[in-house]
């Protein structure tokens, strides 16, 4: 459910903004506002389900995601639809800081890898049926993306009830599980700030963020319950694992939301036939995910698949650039994302099986909120990078009518500056992926290091 509105709203951003007369960059908060809500909030959601137990937290996250669903489908202008999306990404997170340490302790350790493989099969469907099942729906109505949550969110809960076992409802009600809601705060606003630095173009908000993250780093410093675990951080492999976790996810999530708008916005399309285009991304990753999981649990390690993967998707992510700059054939384009889709998930599901095979089993909880927390505001950041990137090629005027108003009319040429926009953010975004090479190395070293210690 989760996935499918991440990517179905992407598919819906272009209807979005013309009935609601937004221009791209307040349109994309659509989707940032949701990530940033559960990305603030994450390890918080965690802390309730060490608290008040994962299984009751995790069913609360559906209800509420099903109620902030029907509320954005009767969202009367973007500003509604911003803060019924945030309330979104609330109940998100209490589904994301949950739902890993579940399967996670309810296997062996030789099946854990496998066992978040086949769970990512659930994201993957999510993601194939987000834009193809929503190009229908957008055809349609929009608001329907939005409705069609709520009976999957209500039929969560009933089954959910029975089949989780009530282990999982038992309570740990230690002082590492205090919650610590400034810290969360002061994250979401330096988060925010400079976020709307990177889409709104004025560095006055770059300049507040800067100083809300400093007032962060000193409380963090001096606070007997930080929002990040102090003991997590200096866990080498750990930190490894999440920052190549988080480049990972700034590479590669910002590709379905400009190719949405390339192919709708620069080639025509109808969302219909835009959803079925950017599916083969989500498609390959459903059929490549388990054998990721399993690969990793064979191999015991991140580091080769992690080096394979980094290097396919840079590769795969610049010769998209290239060929959306030249507007190649669909069917290259196609074939470009179902290798951006294998590599996705040749990432995905071994790092974030890494990081929770580095952490303590009772700072597994802690560990997987602090990594969904960072992830999602890479998914944030991957959006803002895309919207900044390319129009930092542009001239102003274009800027202005395509990013702070309205793409509806645009003339071919500018049309064709857009189009050169995106490929632009792609050649960064691909670029991106490289940066994982290094964090590659040193999980390798630290791997020799264990191995020798032992």
């Amino acid at each position: 459910m989760v996935a499918f509105d991440v990517n179905v709203v992407a598919i819906a951003l272009p209807t979005i903004s013309r009935e609601l007369s937004s221009g791209i960059s307040i349109v994309g908060w659509v989707i940032t506002a949701y990530t940033v809500a559960t990305a603030s909030l994450l390890l918080q959601s965690g802390k309730l389900g060490d608290r008040y137990g994962r299984k009751r937290i995790y069913l609360s996250g559906f209800a509420l995601f099903g109620v902030a669903s029907a509320l954005c489908a009767t969202s009367i202008d973007v500003y509604q639809l911003l803060g019924f999306r945030a309330l979104q990404g609330l109940a998100a997170s209490l589904l994301t800081a949950t739902a890993a340490p579940l399967i996670f302790e309810s296997f062996q350790e030789n099946q854990r890898g496998t066992a978040i493989g086949v769970n990512a099969i659930a994201w993957g469907v999510g993601s194939v049926a987000g834009p193809v099942g929503g190009g229908l729906l957008i055809s349609l109505n929009w608001r329907y993306i939005f409705y069609i949550n709520v009976p999957v969110a209500a039929a969560a809960v009933l089954i959910g009830r029975s089949v989780i076992p009530g282990r999982f409802n038992s309570r740990n009600l230690t002082s590492g599980n205090r919650i610590n809601l400034l810290s969360a705060t002061m994250l979401a606003g330096t988060t925010v700030l400079t976020l709307l630095w990177l889409t709104l173009f004025d560095a006055l908000f770059a300049l507040v963020g800067l100083a809300v993250l400093f007032g962060l780093v000193l409380y963090e410093r001096r606070s007997t319950n930080p929002l990040l675990n102090r003991e997590l951080l200096r866990n080498r492999g750990y930190v490894y694992s999440l920052l190549a976790l988080v480049i990972s996810q700034v590479a590669i999530i910002g590709v379905t939301y400009i190719m949405s708008y390339y192919f709708q916005v620069v080639v025509g399309f109808e969302p219909v036939l835009t959803g079925i285009l950017i599916s083969p991304l989500a498609a390959l990753l459903v059929v490549s995910a388990p054998l990721a999981g399993r690969l990793y649990d064979r191999l015991g390690s991140a580091v080769i698949l992690l080096t394979f993967a980094s290097l396919l998707e840079g590769g795969a992510t610049i010769l998209l650039s290239l060929g959306v700059g030249a507007k190649a054939e669909t069917s290259y384009i196609l074939i470009l994302e179902a290798l951006l889709g294998v590599a996705d998930s040749f990432l995905w599901t071994p790092l974030l099986s890494s990081t929770l095979r580095f952490a303590k089993p009772e700072l597994r909880g802690i560990a997987n909120g602090m990594t969904f927390t960072l992830a999602f505001i890479a998914f944030a950041a991957s959006i803002a990078i895309s919207v900044a990137v390319s129009a930092s090629y542009l001239p102003q005027s274009v800027v202005s009518r395509i990013y702070l108003g309205n793409f509806t009319g645009l003339g071919n040429s500018d049309i064709a500056l857009f189009q050169q926009g995106i490929a632009r953010a792609l050649l960064t975004l691909g670029g991106t992926n490289f940066l994982l090479l290094p964090l590659a190395y040193l999980l390798n070293l630290l791997q020799h290091d264990v191995k020798r210690s032992t």
